[in-house]
Protein backbone atom coordinates (compact mmCIF):
# COMPACT_ATOMS: atom_id res chain seq x y z
CA UNK A 1 0.00 0.00 0.00
CA UNK A 2 2.76 2.45 0.92
CA UNK A 3 4.52 1.43 -2.30
CA UNK A 4 1.41 2.47 -4.28
CA UNK A 5 1.32 5.83 -2.52
CA UNK A 6 5.03 6.47 -3.09
CA UNK A 7 4.65 5.67 -6.80
CA UNK A 8 1.70 8.09 -7.08
CA UNK A 9 -0.83 5.28 -7.54
CA UNK A 10 -3.06 6.93 -4.97
CA UNK A 11 -6.36 5.40 -6.08
CA UNK A 12 -4.81 1.92 -5.82
CA UNK A 13 -3.37 2.72 -2.40
CA UNK A 14 -6.74 3.88 -1.09
CA UNK A 15 -8.44 0.79 -2.53
CA UNK A 16 -5.95 -1.53 -0.83
CA UNK A 17 -6.39 0.35 2.45
CA UNK A 18 -10.18 0.09 2.33
CA UNK A 19 -10.07 -3.62 1.52
CA UNK A 20 -7.75 -4.24 4.46
CA UNK A 21 -10.00 -2.29 6.81
CA UNK A 22 -13.10 -4.15 5.58
CA UNK A 23 -11.36 -7.47 6.23
CA UNK A 24 -10.55 -6.41 9.79
CA UNK A 25 -6.78 -6.22 9.28
CA UNK A 26 -4.73 -4.48 11.95
CA UNK A 27 -2.97 -1.63 10.15
CA UNK A 28 -0.15 0.50 11.52
CA UNK A 29 0.40 4.26 11.51
CA UNK A 30 2.31 4.21 8.21
CA UNK A 31 -0.67 2.65 6.41
CA UNK A 32 -3.06 5.25 7.77
CA UNK A 33 -0.67 8.05 6.85
CA UNK A 34 -0.39 6.70 3.30
CA UNK A 35 -4.19 6.54 3.03
CA UNK A 36 -4.60 10.14 4.24
CA UNK A 37 -1.92 11.31 1.80
CA UNK A 38 -3.67 9.49 -1.06
CA UNK A 39 -6.98 11.14 -0.12
CA UNK A 40 -5.27 14.52 -0.26
CA UNK A 41 -3.93 13.87 -3.77
CA UNK A 42 -7.36 12.63 -4.87
CA UNK A 43 -9.06 15.67 -3.26
CA UNK A 44 -11.13 13.42 -0.99
CA UNK A 45 -10.71 15.63 2.05
CA UNK A 46 -13.76 14.37 3.97
CA UNK A 47 -12.52 10.80 3.51
CA UNK A 48 -9.11 11.85 4.86
CA UNK A 49 -10.75 13.25 7.97
CA UNK A 50 -12.76 10.06 8.46
CA UNK A 51 -9.56 8.01 8.29
CA UNK A 52 -7.87 10.40 10.72
CA UNK A 53 -10.74 10.03 13.21
CA UNK A 54 -10.78 6.25 12.82
CA UNK A 55 -7.18 6.12 14.04
CA UNK A 56 -8.30 7.10 17.51
CA UNK A 57 -11.16 4.59 17.49
CA UNK A 58 -8.79 1.82 16.39
CA UNK A 59 -6.11 2.94 18.88
CA UNK A 60 -3.58 3.67 16.15
CA UNK A 61 -0.95 6.21 17.17
CA UNK A 62 -0.97 9.54 15.34
CA UNK A 63 2.52 10.82 14.64
CA UNK A 64 4.10 13.93 13.07
CA UNK A 65 3.47 12.65 9.54
CA UNK A 66 -0.21 12.07 10.35
CA UNK A 67 -0.76 15.69 11.35
CA UNK A 68 1.37 16.92 8.44
CA UNK A 69 -0.79 14.96 5.96
CA UNK A 70 -4.03 16.23 7.50
CA UNK A 71 -2.84 19.84 7.50
CA UNK A 72 -1.93 19.45 3.82
CA UNK A 73 -5.56 18.46 3.22
CA UNK A 74 -6.69 21.58 5.12
CA UNK A 75 -4.37 23.70 2.99
CA UNK A 76 -5.84 22.35 -0.26
CA UNK A 77 -9.42 22.63 1.00
CA UNK A 78 -8.98 26.03 2.68
CA UNK A 79 -10.37 24.56 5.90
CA UNK A 80 -8.78 26.90 8.44
CA UNK A 81 -11.15 25.86 11.24
CA UNK A 82 -9.98 22.26 11.18
CA UNK A 83 -6.40 23.45 10.64
CA UNK A 84 -6.54 25.52 13.84
CA UNK A 85 -7.77 22.50 15.80
CA UNK A 86 -5.08 20.26 14.32
CA UNK A 87 -2.36 22.79 15.17
CA UNK A 88 -3.59 22.84 18.76
CA UNK A 89 -3.58 19.04 18.95
CA UNK A 90 -0.14 18.73 17.31
CA UNK A 91 1.46 21.25 19.67
CA UNK A 92 0.07 19.51 22.74
CA UNK A 93 0.58 15.87 21.73
CA UNK A 94 3.64 14.11 23.08
CA UNK A 95 5.94 12.75 20.38
CA UNK A 96 4.61 15.12 17.69
CA UNK A 97 6.79 17.99 16.54
CA UNK A 98 5.07 21.00 14.99
CA UNK A 99 7.52 21.55 12.13
CA UNK A 100 7.99 23.75 9.06
CA UNK A 101 5.78 21.60 6.86
CA UNK A 102 2.88 21.68 9.32
CA UNK A 103 3.16 25.43 9.81
CA UNK A 104 3.33 26.02 6.04
CA UNK A 105 0.21 23.91 5.43
CA UNK A 106 -1.72 25.53 8.28
CA UNK A 107 -0.80 28.98 6.94
CA UNK A 108 -2.01 27.90 3.51
CA UNK A 109 -5.32 26.78 5.02
CA UNK A 110 -5.81 30.21 6.62
CA UNK A 111 -4.87 32.09 3.44
CA UNK A 112 -6.93 29.88 1.12
CA UNK A 113 -9.82 30.13 3.57
CA UNK A 114 -9.81 33.93 3.41
CA UNK A 115 -7.92 34.51 6.67
CA UNK A 116 -4.48 35.80 5.60
CA UNK A 117 -3.94 37.80 8.79
CA UNK A 118 -4.34 34.63 10.86
CA UNK A 119 -1.78 33.03 8.59
CA UNK A 120 0.69 35.84 9.32
CA UNK A 121 0.02 35.55 13.07
CA UNK A 122 0.85 31.85 12.94
CA UNK A 123 4.00 32.61 10.93
CA UNK A 124 5.19 35.16 13.49
CA UNK A 125 4.49 32.78 16.39
CA UNK A 126 6.37 29.96 14.68
CA UNK A 127 9.35 32.18 13.80
CA UNK A 128 9.65 33.45 17.38
CA UNK A 129 9.50 29.97 18.89
CA UNK A 130 11.41 28.01 16.24
CA UNK A 131 14.99 26.95 16.85
CA UNK A 132 15.33 24.96 13.65
CA UNK A 133 16.14 25.86 10.07
CA UNK A 134 13.44 27.84 8.29
CA UNK A 135 12.80 27.03 4.64
CA UNK A 136 11.54 28.51 1.37
CA UNK A 137 7.96 27.07 1.50
CA UNK A 138 7.42 28.68 4.92
CA UNK A 139 8.52 32.14 3.76
CA UNK A 140 6.63 31.75 0.49
CA UNK A 141 3.45 30.96 2.43
CA UNK A 142 3.96 34.19 4.37
CA UNK A 143 4.44 36.17 1.15
CA UNK A 144 1.27 34.61 -0.25
CA UNK A 145 -0.59 35.71 2.87
CA UNK A 146 0.75 39.26 2.47
CA UNK A 147 -0.38 39.31 -1.16
CA UNK A 148 -3.87 38.13 -0.15
CA UNK A 149 -4.08 40.66 2.69
CA UNK A 150 -3.06 43.49 0.34
CA UNK A 151 -6.23 42.94 -1.71
CA UNK A 152 -8.35 44.41 1.09
CA UNK A 153 -6.04 46.82 2.92
CA UNK A 154 -2.66 48.50 2.74
CA UNK A 155 0.56 48.21 4.70
CA UNK A 156 2.01 44.89 3.55
CA UNK A 157 4.45 45.90 0.80
CA UNK A 158 7.37 46.74 3.08
CA UNK A 159 6.83 43.52 5.05
CA UNK A 160 7.15 41.59 1.78
CA UNK A 161 10.49 43.26 1.03
CA UNK A 162 11.63 42.53 4.59
CA UNK A 163 10.83 38.83 4.17
CA UNK A 164 12.80 38.70 0.92
CA UNK A 165 15.75 40.23 2.73
CA UNK A 166 15.43 37.68 5.54
CA UNK A 167 15.40 34.87 3.01
CA UNK A 168 18.61 36.21 1.52
CA UNK A 169 20.28 36.47 4.93
CA UNK A 170 19.34 32.87 5.67
CA UNK A 171 20.56 31.77 2.20
CA UNK A 172 17.08 30.56 1.28
CA UNK A 173 16.42 30.37 -2.45
CA UNK A 174 13.86 32.90 -3.71
CA UNK A 175 11.44 31.39 -6.23
CA UNK A 176 9.45 33.02 -9.01
CA UNK A 177 6.23 32.44 -7.06
CA UNK A 178 7.68 34.20 -4.00
CA UNK A 179 8.67 37.25 -6.06
CA UNK A 180 5.24 37.40 -7.71
CA UNK A 181 3.56 37.40 -4.29
CA UNK A 182 5.84 40.22 -3.15
CA UNK A 183 4.95 42.20 -6.28
CA UNK A 184 1.27 41.74 -5.44
CA UNK A 185 1.83 43.10 -1.93
CA UNK A 186 3.78 46.09 -3.26
CA UNK A 187 1.11 46.79 -5.88
CA UNK A 188 -1.54 46.77 -3.15
CA UNK A 189 0.37 49.58 -1.41
CA UNK A 190 0.67 51.45 -4.73
CA UNK A 191 4.46 51.02 -4.54
CA UNK A 192 4.54 50.60 -8.30
CA UNK A 193 8.16 51.64 -8.78
CA UNK A 194 9.31 49.12 -6.17
CA UNK A 195 7.20 46.38 -7.77
CA UNK A 196 8.68 47.14 -11.18
CA UNK A 197 12.21 47.15 -9.79
CA UNK A 198 11.61 43.81 -8.10
CA UNK A 199 10.35 42.38 -11.40
CA UNK A 200 13.36 43.78 -13.29
CA UNK A 201 15.79 42.42 -10.69
CA UNK A 202 14.23 38.97 -10.81
CA UNK A 203 14.21 39.01 -14.59
CA UNK A 204 17.87 40.02 -14.81
CA UNK A 205 18.96 37.29 -12.44
CA UNK A 206 16.94 34.42 -13.86
CA UNK A 207 14.33 34.14 -11.10
CA UNK A 208 11.58 34.19 -13.73
CA UNK A 209 11.74 30.92 -15.65
CA UNK A 210 9.61 32.38 -18.44
CA UNK A 211 10.36 36.09 -18.73
CA UNK A 212 7.77 38.00 -20.75
CA UNK A 213 9.26 40.05 -23.56
CA UNK A 214 8.18 41.48 -26.90
CA UNK A 215 8.21 38.77 -29.55
CA UNK A 216 9.30 39.21 -33.16
CA UNK A 217 5.86 40.58 -34.06
CA UNK A 218 6.05 43.23 -31.30
CA UNK A 219 3.49 41.38 -29.19
CA UNK A 220 3.50 41.36 -25.40
CA UNK A 221 1.54 38.32 -24.21
CA UNK A 222 -0.05 38.99 -20.80
CA UNK A 223 -2.78 36.36 -20.95
CA UNK A 224 -1.46 34.40 -17.97
CA UNK A 225 -0.61 37.43 -15.82
CA UNK A 226 -2.39 38.90 -12.83
CA UNK A 227 -3.08 42.64 -12.83
CA UNK A 228 -0.16 43.54 -10.53
CA UNK A 229 2.17 41.57 -12.80
CA UNK A 230 0.69 43.27 -15.88
CA UNK A 231 1.46 46.64 -14.35
CA UNK A 232 5.04 45.71 -13.43
CA UNK A 233 5.76 44.21 -16.87
CA UNK A 234 4.28 47.14 -18.80
CA UNK A 235 6.13 49.69 -16.68
CA UNK A 236 9.34 47.71 -17.19
CA UNK A 237 8.87 47.69 -20.96
CA UNK A 238 8.10 51.42 -21.13
CA UNK A 239 11.11 52.22 -18.95
CA UNK A 240 13.31 50.17 -21.27
CA UNK A 241 11.94 51.93 -24.36
CA UNK A 242 12.47 55.35 -22.79
CA UNK A 243 16.01 54.43 -21.76
CA UNK A 244 16.89 53.34 -25.30
CA UNK A 245 15.09 56.36 -26.82
CA UNK A 246 15.03 55.13 -30.43
CA UNK A 247 14.27 57.66 -33.16
CA UNK A 248 11.18 55.72 -34.28
CA UNK A 249 9.19 53.09 -32.44
CA UNK A 250 6.96 50.49 -34.10
CA UNK A 251 3.50 49.79 -32.72
CA UNK A 252 3.18 47.39 -29.79
CA UNK A 253 0.36 44.86 -29.40
CA UNK A 254 -0.55 43.77 -25.87
CA UNK A 255 -2.32 40.40 -25.91
CA UNK A 256 -4.95 39.70 -23.25
CA UNK A 257 -7.53 36.97 -22.72
CA UNK A 258 -10.49 36.73 -25.07
CA UNK A 259 -13.16 39.31 -24.29
CA UNK A 260 -11.30 40.32 -21.15
CA UNK A 261 -12.68 43.86 -20.99
CA UNK A 262 -11.73 44.31 -17.34
CA UNK A 263 -8.08 43.64 -18.16
CA UNK A 264 -8.32 45.85 -21.24
CA UNK A 265 -9.55 48.74 -19.14
CA UNK A 266 -6.88 48.11 -16.49
CA UNK A 267 -4.02 47.94 -19.03
CA UNK A 268 -5.36 51.06 -20.73
CA UNK A 269 -5.19 52.93 -17.44
CA UNK A 270 -1.64 51.68 -16.80
CA UNK A 271 -0.57 52.86 -20.25
CA UNK A 272 -2.16 56.27 -19.81
CA UNK A 273 -0.67 56.92 -16.39
CA UNK A 274 2.42 54.75 -17.04
CA UNK A 275 5.56 55.74 -15.17
CA UNK A 276 4.21 58.91 -13.56
CA UNK A 277 0.87 60.61 -13.83
CA UNK A 278 2.69 63.70 -15.13
CA UNK A 279 3.59 61.99 -18.42
CA UNK A 280 0.51 60.22 -19.79
CA UNK A 281 0.48 58.52 -23.17
CA UNK A 282 -2.46 60.04 -24.99
CA UNK A 283 -4.66 58.82 -27.84
CA UNK A 284 -4.04 55.11 -27.40
CA UNK A 285 -6.14 52.99 -29.74
CA UNK A 286 -7.62 50.44 -27.36
CA UNK A 287 -9.30 47.47 -28.99
CA UNK A 288 -12.03 46.17 -26.65
CA UNK A 289 -11.42 42.47 -26.31
CA UNK A 290 -8.22 40.55 -26.59
CA UNK A 291 -5.77 43.14 -27.99
CA UNK A 292 -4.54 46.60 -27.08
CA UNK A 293 -2.58 48.45 -29.73
CA UNK A 294 -0.07 51.03 -28.51
CA UNK A 295 0.82 53.25 -31.48
CA UNK A 296 4.53 53.80 -31.92
CA UNK A 297 3.96 57.47 -32.76
CA UNK A 298 2.35 57.99 -29.34
CA UNK A 299 5.30 56.31 -27.62
CA UNK A 300 7.72 58.50 -29.59
CA UNK A 301 5.82 61.67 -28.59
CA UNK A 302 5.75 60.51 -24.98
CA UNK A 303 9.54 59.94 -24.89
CA UNK A 304 10.18 63.37 -26.41
CA UNK A 305 7.86 64.98 -23.88
CA UNK A 306 9.58 63.16 -20.99
CA UNK A 307 13.02 64.16 -22.27
CA UNK A 308 11.92 67.75 -22.77
CA UNK A 309 10.70 67.93 -19.18
CA UNK A 310 14.00 66.52 -17.90
CA UNK A 311 16.08 68.66 -20.27
CA UNK A 312 17.39 65.69 -22.27
CA UNK A 313 17.28 65.43 -26.06
CA UNK A 314 17.05 61.78 -27.13
CA UNK A 315 19.26 62.23 -30.18
CA UNK A 316 21.89 64.16 -28.24
CA UNK A 317 21.71 61.63 -25.41
CA UNK A 318 22.24 58.68 -27.75
CA UNK A 319 25.21 60.45 -29.40
CA UNK A 320 26.71 61.26 -26.01
CA UNK A 321 26.38 57.65 -24.93
CA UNK A 322 28.05 56.50 -28.14
CA UNK A 323 30.95 58.95 -27.72
CA UNK A 324 31.41 57.87 -24.12
CA UNK A 325 31.63 54.25 -25.19
CA UNK A 326 34.13 55.10 -27.96
CA UNK A 327 36.37 56.97 -25.51
CA UNK A 328 36.21 54.27 -22.90
CA UNK A 329 39.78 53.13 -22.02
CA UNK A 330 40.77 49.71 -23.25
CA UNK A 331 41.32 48.47 -19.69
CA UNK A 332 37.77 49.46 -18.76
CA UNK A 333 36.37 47.75 -21.85
CA UNK A 334 38.12 44.52 -20.91
CA UNK A 335 36.88 44.89 -17.36
CA UNK A 336 33.30 45.46 -18.49
CA UNK A 337 33.41 42.30 -20.62
CA UNK A 338 34.06 40.15 -17.57
CA UNK A 339 31.06 38.17 -16.38
CA UNK A 340 30.07 39.32 -12.88
CA UNK A 341 30.00 36.74 -10.14
CA UNK A 342 26.56 35.46 -9.29
CA UNK A 343 25.38 36.39 -5.82
CA UNK A 344 22.15 36.34 -3.88
CA UNK A 345 20.21 39.04 -5.70
CA UNK A 346 18.12 40.05 -2.71
CA UNK A 347 20.96 40.35 -0.17
CA UNK A 348 20.88 44.16 -0.33
CA UNK A 349 17.34 44.47 -1.54
CA UNK A 350 16.46 47.98 -2.61
CA UNK A 351 19.30 49.84 -0.95
CA UNK A 352 19.41 51.90 -4.17
CA UNK A 353 16.29 51.17 -6.27
CA UNK A 354 13.88 51.89 -3.44
CA UNK A 355 15.83 54.45 -1.47
CA UNK A 356 12.60 56.15 -0.49
CA UNK A 357 11.56 53.10 1.48
CA UNK A 358 14.93 51.76 2.66
CA UNK A 359 14.90 53.65 5.96
CA UNK A 360 11.81 51.77 7.09
CA UNK A 361 13.06 48.28 6.11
Amino acid sequence: MTACAKSSRHADALHVFQEAVDQGARLDTACYNAAITSCCYLKKYSKAYDIFESMQLNKVKRDTLTFAAMLTCCDKAGDFILAAELVKQACSKRGVKFNNQMCTSAMGAYTNGGQPLKSLELFDEFISSSHGLLDAPLYTAALKALAAASENSRGYGMRALTLLREMAKRHIKVSQFAVVQAIHALDGDEMYEAAQELYDTGKRNGVFTTAINLDDDRRLDLRECSKPMMRAIIRSLLTQIRKESPATIPDILIVLGDRNKASSSFVGDVLKTNITSDNPIRNNVINAGALIRVPGKDLTKWIRRCNAETGVDSGVQNEANQNTQEKQPEAEVKSSNKQPKKKNIFSSIYSAPVAAYSDSI
